[in-house]
């Protein structure tokens, strides 16, 4: 397997706009080496901060979504909350929030959030 170079900004937006699969489907062939992002994707945390500081409204469209649809998601999967004034990423078991993250500002948590569901 040859890891195709796949260019960094393309890498930032497809993690934070959550099209991860869509990146990988123009870049790698075999679609079973698809299913595993970390092999092709190296970005930076900061980066995806900056890149929510600048496009706001995708991490408050991620917020939204979350807070929207708790209700349905009941475990083995991330959440990105918003509680007293702190945002919060954890992962869900059975409903209870586990491995709880808190943050001061939405960006972070955000950062941190699409990174988790990607296994980055």
């Amino acid at each position: 397997m040859n890891s195709p170079v796949i260019p960094y900004e393309e890498q930032v937006n497809a993690v934070a706009t959550l099209s991860v699969h869509e990146l990988l489907k123009k870049y790698v062939k075999d679609e079973r080496y698809r299913l595993v992002p970390g092999l092709y994707l190296k970005i930076e945390k900061n980066d995806l901060i900056a890149y929510f500081k600048k496009k706001p409204s995708v991490a408050l469209d991620h917020l939204t979504n979350c807070q929207k649809n708790r209700d349905k998601l009941f475990t083995d999967t991330n959440i990105l909350l918003q509680e007293e004034g702190k945002f919060i990423v954890a992962g869900l078991d059975h409903g209870r929030l586990v491995g709880r993250k808190e943050f001061q500002t939405l960006e972070e948590a955000c950062a941190e959030y699409v990174l988790s569901l990607y296994w980055l």
